[in-house]
């Protein structure tokens, strides 16, 4: 959490979510190849990962239209 003390009270002033975090080669979000195709293959695994859980009703902690959207980028 981010805060702040103004005048003696503690604001939040924001939340930092490291749930997605790594640590990659800053090539990694170039259009350019090898990169552009290895983001593509990262989706593909990732979709075939909640596939799995779906299947097995493991379904991971996201919003439906977040696997919606991801499983279309992934196709």
């Amino acid at each position: 959490m981010l805060l702040s003390n103004t005048d003696g009270e503690w604001h939040l002033d924001g939340v930092i979510d490291w749930e997605s975090v790594c640590i990659s080669d800053p090539r990694v979000i170039s259009n350019e190849e090898p990169w552009r195709t290895i983001r593509a293959f990262g989706l593909v695994i990732k979709g075939s990962h909640l596939a799995d859980c779906v299947a097995n009703f493991n379904i991971p902690r996201c919003e439906l239209m977040e696997l919606v959207e991801n499983s279309e980028k992934a196709g």
